[in-house]
């Protein structure tokens, strides 16, 4: 292979002939580099926490008082508030909360009104919006804390029959 390489002797100088041999051996080494594809791969771990999805109703329905036999009986939000509550102080450690309203926007910032206000329920569509906008994310469930009265009119009773994500009722009464 030397021989071949240019170190045989044709009347050049020694030296010469050595950065030729030398440029011969990069080429060749570059050629074979090429072909061979060579790519860095570089894994980049993250973990990520199970998404839980809170859908917490603010419709109006849930102003009503859960004993009407008492004036200072709380409401259905305010027993629904305390049940989100005990939900994150539970789930807060191992889970990511994502909390929406009923209309399904994000209350991730708290949960900013302390009466219920939203005039209709659309259940079905809030579930299907969800499932849609976290498609991607590692969701395990939803938890749906409401007391189940749907007011919209084109409500789909096979809305859980499409659902692909495991929904968690908690009736408020």
């Amino acid at each position: 292979v030397i021989y071949t390489l240019g170190l045989r002797d044709q009347g050049q100088h020694a030296r010469s002939r050595l950065v030729l041999l030398t440029l011969r051996l990069i080429a060749i080494t570059a050629l074979l580099t090429a072909l061979l594809h060579p790519s860095w791969i570089t894994t980049l771990r993250q973990v990520q926490r199970p998404v839980v999805a809170v859908v917490l109703d603010d419709s109006a329905s849930m102003n009503q008082p859960i004993d009407y036999t008492r004036k200072d009986s709380p409401t259905r939000f305010d027993q629904a508030r305390a049940s989100l509550q005990q939900i994150q102080s539970l789930l807060a450690p191992t889970h990511e909360l994502k909390l929406f309203n009923i209309e399904g926007k994000s209350l991730n910032s708290g949960v900013a009104t302390t009466k219920a206000s939203v005039a209709q329920t659309p259940l079905t569509h809030t579930l299907l919006d969800l499932q849609r906008d976290l498609t991607g994310q590692p969701v395990t469930g939803v938890v749906l804390l409401s007391d189940g009265a749907e007011t919209d009119q084109a409500a789909d009773s096979t809305v859980f029959e499409r659902m692909k994500l495991p929904v968690h009722a908690v009736r408020v009464v």
